[in-house]
């Protein structure tokens, strides 16, 4: 569905329920976002031990190879 069709469906509403179409929208993003960071930290042990970034793995390799040359 584009964003032109729901935009024409939101015309169609009574004022007086466009306050429901806004927490519904709420409603909908808040599930999404939820879902996307579920999604981000399944099987991560990061939650429980913490995360350390070291940066790109491929960059450090060559720094450490550029040691020896």
């Amino acid at each position: 569905m584009s964003y032109e069709a729901v935009m024409e469906q939101i015309k169609l509403v009574p004022e007086e329920y466009l306050g429901e179409v806004s927490e519904l929208i709420r409603f909908v993003l808040y599930r999404h976002q939820n879902e996307r960071t579920e999604n981000n930290d399944n099987g991560s042990l990061g939650k429980f031990f913490g995360r350390m970034n070291l940066g790109d793995g491929l960059a450090i390799q060559k720094e450490i190879r550029g040691e020896w040359d």
